[in-house]
């Protein structure tokens, strides 16, 4: 019972479906992040069905992509975009650590954050309308192998968000992102691990090539992320919890898009 309420918490906390009302104790938030991958599980299945009978149905391409770019809209209501709009103003804003961490609080929208977004935007457009493009001449019934790893990257990108939050350095002391971290230990850590393993396992048997070229990538981001965070920010926080996020939901179909090229 405490681990469904756990899920239903983080569910509540990070997508927009709906959940059963109850009081939360802190027990039923103990472990809440850690069913982080959940939700992308649960936006990889949306968009499997919806990608598979688009393609099969000889939806235009271009209707596909932006399907695609919705659906992880409508279920999480952008929770991830807004921070990575604050992070990018905080990032173009070349003021001193505090003032930057002062930056990620302000509700405003800056000018820096509209452009990155809207930079960010066309780009996984591009990625994604480009990487339709490998399944476009696949039968209907190998479409599967091709779509399912890209749909299982939603979920894989949030469990190593998760234990980004829970073991990198935190910028504060304070904040949603230590409210969520505070009680975890080491059984949070083992459910991520389990998840990540899990996802990733399956990856590698529909398409070895693909998920050797996203490792690698999400690799390098993540040593970057790690740096420059520490450097910016003194540590990492909720609004970069969501800008690793979004960023590597870029990677997603960014990796297809290098194979596709490269005629894999």
């Amino acid at each position: 019972m405490k681990i469904i309420r756990n899920i239903i918490v983080s569910f509540s906390l990070f997508s927009r479906i709906p959940m059963p009302h109850f009081e939360w104790k802190e027990d039923d938030t103990k472990y809440a992040i850690s069913f982080l991958p959940l939700i992308g599980l649960v936006i990889g299945a949306i968009e499997y069905l919806a990608i598979y009978y688009s393609t099969v149905s000889n939806l235009p391409l271009f209707v596909k992509a932006l399907i695609w770019i919705l659906i992880p809209l409508v279920i999480t209501g952008g929770f991830h975009v807004d921070g990575f709009m604050d992070v990018e103003d905080a990032f173009n804003s070349f003021k001193p650590k505090e003032e930057k961490l002062d930056i990620l609080k302000d509700p405003h929208v800056g000018a820096f954050s509209v452009i990155s977004l809207a930079m960010y935007g066309i780009s996984y457009l591009a990625l994604i309308y480009y990487s339709f493009f490998s399944i476009e001449n696949i039968k209907p019934e190998d479409i599967w192998r091709k779509i399912l790893p890209l749909c299982l990257g939603f979920s894989l990108v949030r469990g190593i968000a998760a234990l980004t939050s829970i073991h990198l350095k935190h910028a504060k002391s304070s904040g949603m992102l230590h409210e969520e971290t505070k009680s975890v230990g080491i059984i949070s850590t083992v459910i991520l691990v389990l998840e990540i393993v899990i996802i990733l396992g399956i990856m590698l048997w529909c398409d070895p090539a693909y998920s050797l070229v996203f490792i690698s990538v999400e690799a390098i981001f993540l040593l970057w992320y790690r740096t420059k965070c520490n450097r910016e920010f003194g540590g990492v926080t909720g609004d970069t919890t969501g800008y690793f996020i979004v960023v590597s939901e870029l990677l997603v179909v960014l990796a297809e898009a290098v194979l596709v090229f490269w005629g894999a």
